[in-house]
């Protein structure tokens, strides 16, 4: 495992002589002029991230990182032979925890095993497979297993032909969203791609009823109450032209469509762990910001409706994914939106309410690309894919899975060399700013 320490290129604030500031207590500046103190504000320091390299394979691939709510747990499916127990290179769940390393949850031959999606506390992982894991997979279809650390595999459903892909599962792991184009529930009768929810002790419901189209990538909150999604249907009357548009599904209200666009596409959408944000990727004009069609990321906030986050011509903004409260967001660009990079390289970056993009990889040349950022509850870890050499332990350039971890910024207590500094008040002051070794 490598870690390397980075930094955006972002610059404190430029300030002249008189005093130094040692950065190390509160962010507290005293001013004695009269009677009242003067507390000055925390300037805007550089954000700084560590780069964690969690797999090192030759030859195989790490994809499809999902990661944890305190980001300690990341479940992701290989091809390589990361613990010696997938030597045929076969499509293998694995999970990496935190001062533990890498664990193999599947061992199988042939076929695939894809898609985790883990749970809050990393106790629980859906994922799709072809394989028989617990016996009841004999035909080898795409099926949704569940693992439990301690309990091994549930096999979610049982089905002949067809498949069911692509889980989310919720915070304590009693609710997977998925999408099915089979007929669990007795409502479709015609095989077409519809969302369904399965609920621990109840078993399945079928959110979506739908004639062609396509009904997909479903991402739940938290108390799995709210599942967002994209689809070609007019589920609410409102996309008759048969557009890819966000909807979200509401338990005990049903369905509201959140985008209404002519030609071009919403996908890809992230809900944040009450349901009120979501994120996802459009190259529609749905703000009027977006005139050229580029792929954007968009925030659709509930009561005030949609803001867009990225502007740029050219290029890709895509795959976000956003936190428990919303106020932040991952996902990979080509754009140059903070002036690093200028090559239009595949990057990650971070979207923050309130101080906008911080770029997170900075990469050069091809067969170096950062893809699919899963970021966890707090905002402070970003798991992701790479074929780039972050930190040194990738020469190769396979795709090995990494970790940024967000730096706290530091705090500041204002000291003059000569002891306690006496101003009048209104008089100027000039400072000299430094980072204090100790």
């Amino acid at each position: 495992m490598t870690t390397r320490t980075t930094t955006d290129g972002g610059r404190g604030p430029h300030m002249a002589r008189p005093l130094r500031l040692t950065v190390w207590g509160r962010a507290l500046l005293l001013l004695i002029g009269g009677t009242l103190p003067v507390v000055a504000p925390l300037p805007a320091w550089a954000l700084t991230f560590t780069h964690t390299q969690l797999t090192t394979s030759t030859g195989g691939n790490n994809f499809d990182s999902s990661i944890n709510a305190n980001g300690t747990k990341i479940a992701f499916y290989s091809t390589s032979n990361l613990t010696g127990g997938n030597p045929d290179g076969n499509m293998e769940i694995f999970l990496w925890t935190a001062g533990a390393g890498l664990t193999q949850i599947t061992t199988s031959t042939g076929g695939r095993n894809e898609s985790p999606s883990i749970n809050a506390d990393g106790t629980k992982i859906a994922f799709s497979s072809t394989h028989d894991l617990t016996g009841g997979n004999a035909d080898g279809n795409q099926e949704i297993f569940l693992w439990i650390a301690g309990a091994g595999f549930t096999q979610i459903t049982s089905t002949t032909g067809g498949g069911n892909y692509s889980p989310s599962i919720n915070s304590d792991g009693t609710k997977i969203a998925f999408q099915s184009d089979r007929n669990l529930t007795g409502g479709n009768l015609d095989g077409n791609t519809e969302i369904f929810l399965w609920t621990q002790g109840s078993g399945f419901t079928q959110l979506t009823t739908t004639t062609g189209g396509y009904n997909t990538s479903a991402s739940i909150n938290a108390d799995g109450t709210k599942i967002v999604f994209y689809s070609t249907n007019n589920l609410t009357g409102g996309n008759a032209d048969g557009n890819y548009e966000i909807f979200l599904w509401t338990q005990g209200s049903g369905i509201t469509q959140l985008t209404a666009s002519t030609g071009g596409d919403n996908r890809e959408p992230s809900i944040n762990a009450d349901g009120t944000k979501i994120a996802f990727e459009s190259d529609r004009d749905l703000t009027g910001g977006n005139p050229d069609g580029n792929w954007e990321i968009f925030l659709w906030t509930q009561g005030s409706g949609i803001t867009q986050l990225t502007a740029s011509t050219g290029g890709d903004n895509r795959e976000p994914s956003i936190n428990a409260d919303g106020r932040k967001i991952a996902f990979y660009s080509t754009n140059n939106l903070t002036g690093g990079n200028p090559d239009g390289n595949y990057e990650i970056f971070l979207w923050t309410q309130g101080s906008g993009f911080t770029q997170l990889t900075t990469t050069t040349g091809s067969g170096s690309d950062n893809f699919s950022p899963s970021i966890n509850s707090d905002g402070t870890k970003i798991a992701f894919e790479s074929s780039s050499d972050l930190t040194g332990g990738n020469t190769d350039h396979n795709y090995e899975i990494f970790l940024a971890t967000l730096n706290p910024h530091p705090d500041i207590k204002a000291n003059s060399a000569d002891g306690p500094l006496t101003l009048s008040v209104g008089t100027l002051l000039s400072v000299t700013v430094a980072l204090d070794p100790g």
